[in-house]
């Protein structure tokens, strides 16, 4: 077991990304632990370190307060998987400290069907890369309620950005919806409607609306 000291200091050096890697593998042995999701949710564990348990968005400033770019794409091949601690190395351990876990990524090949906004040039017709947690056999990304994408899904993304990772976007968190009905919903095993931050459910009026909130954004 880990001690009070020992977890004050993995929540405060590496947010809880790293505590939800270790429920994940303490559940490994079983598909469970993959099929199921858990309490805790966040597309992107490294986003602010503490992702895994903040609050679904209150408003669609809320949403796009970290994202760099915003697009609707169509998700298509996995060119890499990786096992990872998340972004860049894990820090040092004591001795005698169970070393830290790593989780499963997927690099999804996204086509961009539109651009919505964002810091971050992309144009219609571009392929860019999307790390997501998890593997695409499982059901769930890891440690998260949010579906796993598979290949030939069509969904909003609201994406960030880090330099520790040049090369892929990561997706804020609960930043992804389904568009394809009449009315947005998050892309997780319930369908849950975006209403509860947004009276702009339609899938034209939430789009418009999550321009608008990306453009008026500081």
């Amino acid at each position: 077991m880990l001690s009070v000291r020992r977890m004050t200091y993995l929540v405060g050096a590496v947010g809880l990304a790293a505590l939800s890697a270790l429920a994940v593998a303490l559940l490994a042995g079983s598909d469970q632990a993959n099929d199921a999701p858990t309490v805790v949710a966040a597309s992107s564990p490294e986003l602010g370190g503490s992702g895994y348990l903040r609050p679904r968005p209150s408003s669609l400033a809320d949403l796009v307060s970290n994202a760099q770019l915003v697009v609707i794409g169509q998700f298509g091949s996995v060119p890499r998987q990786t096992e990872e601690f998340g972004i860049g190395p894990p820090p040092p351990t004591s001795p005698g400290a169970p070393p830290f876990p790593t989780l499963a990524y997927s690099y999804f090949a996204v086509e961009v069907e539109s651009v919505l906004g964002g810091a971050r040039a992309a144009s219609p017709g571009d392929e860019i890369v999307v790390r997501i947690t998890g593997a695409p056999q499982h059901t769930f990304q890891s440690g998260n309620i949010m579906l796993m994408p598979q290949t030939g899904d069509r969904l909003l993304l609201v994406l960030s950005w880090v330099p520790e990772l040049p090369d892929a976007y990561l997706v804020a968190p609960y930043g992804i919806f389904n568009i394809d009905g009449s009315e947005a919903v998050y892309s997780d095993r319930e369908r849950t409607p975006v209403r509860g931050f947004t009276d702009q459910t339609r899938v034209p009026e939430f789009v418009e609306a999550l321009k608008a909130a990306v453009a008026g954004r500081p």
